[in-house]
């Protein structure tokens, strides 16, 4: 009588599932696994089976890094689907829940359902199930309601894809699960498209994590995808050599070169460009890329490189080699701040000088420069790269609290001090880097005690008598003029702490300086996600004087890509302060708006006129004075024409 009834619960299955191709095959398949090999009962109502925690150590000890790697990726999906009631499991190749996300308030039915940490979802236990099935398919897939083994999990819709390793084999299953959801399989078509790209960004990231200390290559035909999640990697040694590729970067190798498995050999067969322009006919705003063509089918694809976190090694350089033979550079952080910019390319050249050394630096900016980002890229490329980097605003901190958060205090030094002390942020710093950002604010009291320190190499917490050795690498910051002046009482930054500090200056160029500014964008824009720029908000974001640099372009994009819709960023995407032409001068002595007029030479009033005419587009301009749009600079630079978007200043 019983065998009736499974045969008839099976068939009721089988009709659900008519007509639906790949998937049908694969839920019979399943099933007959269940009943032909691990004997399973579709209706004895088992209970979920979970791992107690000693049994569940033995499946997360292994892979604990990946873990940790994929955990964000999880959160991201989660935030997309906790509305819905949705979790998120992460199950190794096992089919054993490693890692969850899921809803307080519904804990208890989502542990008896399964839906939790230590669940087991092999399909030797757990019978037809996403996690289970796909371990056997190898495929992403959908198991919605009866499409389940066990009559218990009927009510559950489960939406998983296979996360591979750095060799193609399984290494976890993502799976997004519910205890209730519409009757419809189609309901989880776009929710299983969801788990697939978050599947792909988590083998991404433990690609890129598993080859830390070696040179990957990123390529695919769209140029955003490189700065996000490109879906194409490959990684080599110090003599060009591919140790290991992801499964889509096998794929296009084994078409390209007609090379099945890549692993070992020599990268050739392909042209490398070096990209410094895109054509103007694109719309994608981006430079600093290179390109790499196939010599058997002459397709073409964009490509980045990934330096490797360890300094020492020797970097593949994609540039044509006509000799076939392997090319090494050394390659730094420092050489992504920027694009194709004369004036940064010293910037990278002389904090390229100085990485290496113990030199302390200067830099000095507007706010927004990224007076930060570039001291950062200086401790990466140093030897200290292993050491903390410490960044600490001098402007932000009280003059109160400053003295004890540099040097530490000890236990019971002032009312209110922790009772066990604090070491403070010299000596956090210890082996490291010491970034100290606005130093022109930092209080003149505390200017000797700074000095004393650079000069002895140790540190005197507040309250104590016992000074502590110390080692790092100075390197501070400011956007005002702390050089030591002639005219008495000029500042009152001491002279002999500048001396100390300046140990090399660097100059960072206002973005309005600089040239690589498409660059800029398609990092930003690269960041967010696969989005377009126009032409013409190019234009516009091009032609802005930006007086809040790169921190005001960060906020502009971030601005537009909230807007935007899949056309990418259009003109109506961008704040209106962005296209403000209302030019007026400055003179530097007075700092006083003042009408151009009133002082601008007949050469200057042509360059203002002609830019009026042309509504302030910089090209259009220089087209009608018959010079380059660089020498158009200058001369608005030299005859102080600028826009009132560039200061706080207005009539």
């Amino acid at each position: 009588m019983r065998n009736s009834v499974i045969d008839q619960h099976i068939s009721n299955v089988y009709s659900s599932i008519e007509n639906k191709g790949i998937e049908k095959n694969v839920v019979i398949n399943s099933w007959k696994r269940c009943i032909e090999t691990f004997k399973l009962d579709p209706l004895s109502r088992q209970p979920s089976r979970v791992l107690t925690h000693s049994e569940l150590q033995n499946h997360t000890y292994p892979i604990e890094e990946f873990i940790t790697t994929a955990r964000e990726g999880m959160r991201t999906l989660y935030a997309q689907v906790q509305a819905l009631d949705y979790v998120v499991l992460l199950c190794d190749r096992k089919g054993v829940t490693v890692d969850y996300i899921g809803n307080d308030r519904l804990n208890k039915e989502l542990r008896n359902s399964g839906l939790y940490l230590g669940a087991d979802w092999n399909e030797r236990h757990a019978g037809t199930c996403a996690v289970g099935t796909l371990i056997n398919e190898y495929e992403p897939m959908t198991i919605h309601q009866q499409d389940h083994f066990d009559i218990v999990n009927t009510t559950l819709t489960c939406s998983a894809s296979p996360i591979l390793d750095h060799d193609g084999q399984l290494l976890a299953v993502l799976d997004v699960s519910a205890l209730h959801s519409p009757k419809e399989k189609s309901s989880q078509h776009l929710l299983l498209k969801l788990v697939q790209m978050h599947a792909r960004f988590i083998e991404s990231a433990h690609f890129l994590n598993y080859y830390r200390e070696h040179t990957i290559l990123k390529f695919d035909f769209n140029v955003c995808t490189l700065s996000t999640n490109c879906p194409n990697l490959i990684a080599l040694d110090n003599h060009n050599v591919i140790v290991g590729a992801n499964q889509n970067a096998r794929k296009i190798m084994a078409r390209e070169l007609g090379i099945k498995d890549i692993t070992s050999q020599l990268l050739t067969g392909f042209e490398f460009t070096s990209l410094f322009e895109l054509s103007k006919s694109k719309d994608t705003a981006s430079l600093d890329y290179y390109l790499f063509k196939s010599r058997n089918t002459g397709l073409s694809f964009f490509c980045d490189i990934q330096t490797p976190k360890t300094k020492s090694k020797r970097l593949f350089n994609p540039v044509q080699n006509t000799t076939h033979e392997p090319v090494n550079i050394v390659a730094a952080e420092i050489d992504k701040l920027a694009g194709h910019d004369p004036s940064m390319a010293k910037v990278k050249q002389l904090a390229n000088k100085f990485a290496p050394t113990d030199i302390n630096i200067l830099i000095r900016g507007e706010t927004g420069t990224g007076k930060e980002v570039l001291a950062k890229a200086i401790h990466d490329s140093s030897k200290r790269s292993e050491g903390p980097f410490i960044a600490v605003n001098c402007a932000a901190l009280p003059d109160s609290l400053i003295e004890s958060e540099l040097f530490g205090y000890k236990s019971g030094s002032f009312t209110g001090a922790n009772s066990k002390g604090k070491s403070g942020l010299i000596l956090a710093a210890d082996q490291g880097t010491l970034f100290l950002d606005e130093i022109g604010d930092m209080p003149s009291s505390l200017q000797t005690r700074l000095l004393r320190v650079l000069a002895e190499k140790e540190v005197t917490p507040v309250g104590s008598d016992k000074p502590i050795k110390v080692n790092f690498r100075l390197i501070s910051a400011t956007h005002q003029e702390v050089a030591p002046q002639n005219a008495p009482n000029k500042n009152d930054f001491r002279a002999d702490l500048y001396h100390r500090l300046n140990g090399a200056t660097i100059n960072l160029p206002p973005l309005r300086d600089r040239q690589d500014i498409y660059y800029l964008i398609s990092k930003l824009i690269g960041k967010k996600s696969n989005i377009n720029l126009s032409k013409s908000s190019l234009q516009v974001l091009t032609e802005y004087a930006w007086p809040g640099n790169i921190r005001e372009l960060k906020n502009v994009i971030n601005y537009a890509c909230t807007l935007c819709n899949e056309e990418g960023i259009q003109t109506e995407h961008l704040p209106d302060y962005v296209f403000v032409r209302d030019p007026f001068t400055v003179n530097k002595h007075s700092h006083s708006p003042i009408r151009h007029t009133e002082t601008l030479s007949e050469e200057g009033q042509k360059l203002l006129l002609t830019l009026r005419n042309n509504n302030w587009n910089a090209t259009a301009s220089a087209k009608k004075l018959n010079i380059g749009r660089a020498t158009l600079y200058r001369k608005m630079k030299k005859f102080n024409i600028i826009s009132p978007n560039n200061t706080d200043l207005t009539y």
